[in-house]
């Protein structure tokens, strides 16, 4: 066989590899990787695969709904980031919040927070971190930490509070869902410092997740763009200076990551092949893919020293998908499957 012929072959290899169980770890080894733990909700391999079974079937029945409609179901906004639906079938495959050591890929249930709760944040010093849960019959946001393992509560009172995460000295932004004479709308908050007064500084009809810049100036927000009937919805990132009020549009994007110092952002992007990693400058410049492959790539989170970026993929087995945690260098090297059983999703480094 020849050589040209004999790299042909390792490379339908490694793509069927990389398509059927995402085992790809060209070039990147776990010993690498930081060892801050990674978040994530966490399903074991039989409850991954029944819950992939219902959201399909749900997901094809959304799609019906929303065609004979015209709009979007009111609880959707909740289900784009992962927070619970209201559909009552899911409660039965309930995710667990999760730590995986990314230098050994051992998963460490977290045993004091109710089941179905979704990571959202970490503290700078990796101690605590922020989680969503609706185990009290209202979707809130919760503190979690990791020396005491005991539970803080964020938000409370009668509406649900979507997201939340992080910023400079333990500050705080966080996304309430508010119902005015019939109308819904997103309302943002942020905390100036830990346990500081919090203040609105957004309300908008099609706001979802956000993060705060490292050094704490700047709001990154996703909204949502009136979308055609039939299509799939379209988003976009905007950048709000807190101090002037000034906003900047993005481009199209959702699940923002800033780096540790804030010298990038990493998100999910939509493109004719699904969605694919980019990065950019906090000011929009020097756009670039994080070099991918054929899985669609969501939630990416980049890791504590800025080097890697762990991300949900979909690993194509011989039934359905399933998600599952992938890892790989900024630069967009070194793809590799993290967790390669159950099903993982929002992580957070």
């Amino acid at each position: 066989m020849k050589p040209r012929s004999i790299h042909g072959f390792a490379t339908l290899v490694a793509a069927a590899c990389a398509l059927l169980t995402g085992c790809s770890s060209i070039g990147l080894s776990l010993d690498e990787l930081p060892s801050d733990p990674i978040a994530v909700t966490w399903w074991e391999p039989e409850p991954a695969r029944r819950r992939a079974e219902l959201l399909d079937q749900q997901k094809a029945q959304q799609e019906a709904e929303e065609q004979k409609a015209g709009v979007a179901r009111v609880e959707a906004i909740g289900q784009l980031f992962g927070a619970p639906g209201d559909r009552a079938d899911m409660s039965r495959f309930p995710g667990r919040l999760a730590l995986v050591d990314p230098q050994t890929a051992q998963v460490t249930p977290v045993r004091s927070v109710p089941r179905g709760a979704l990571p959202l944040s970490w503290s700078d010093d990796h101690q605590r971190l922020l989680f969503l849960s609706n185990h009290r019959g209202t979707i809130q946001i919760y503190e979690f930490s990791r020396e005491s393992e005991e539970v803080r509560t964020i938000t409370s009172g009668p509406n649900p509070h979507m997201y939340a995460a992080y910023g400079k000295d333990h500050q705080i932004t966080y996304l309430e869902v508010v119902v005015r004479d019939g109308a819904q709308f997103e309302r943002i908050w942020v905390t100036d410092t830990a346990g500081g007064s919090p203040r609105v500084v957004l309300e908008d009809q099609n706001a979802q997740t956000m993060r705060l810049s490292p050094d704490g100036k700047k709001l990154l927000y996703v909204r949502r763009l009136p979308t055609p009937l039939g299509r799939e919805e379209r988003v976009e990132l905007v950048s709000l200076d807190l101090a002037t009020g000034h906003e900047q549009r993005m481009g199209a994007g959702r699940e923002p990551s800033f780096s540790p110092i804030g010298d990038w952002i990493v998100y999910s992007s939509p493109s004719r092949a699904g969605w694919r990693l980019r990065r950019m400058r906090p000011d929009g410049s020097a756009r670039s893919p994080v070099v991918g492959g054929i899985r669609d790539e969501k939630m990416p989170a980049v890791s504590p020293d800025g080097r890697f970026v762990a991300y949900v993929g979909e690993a194509m087995g011989l039934e359905r998908s399933l998600e599952r945690l992938f890892v790989r260098r900024v630069d967009g090297s070194g793809d590799r499957i993290l967790l390669d059983s159950g099903s993982v999703f929002a992580p957070v480094w």
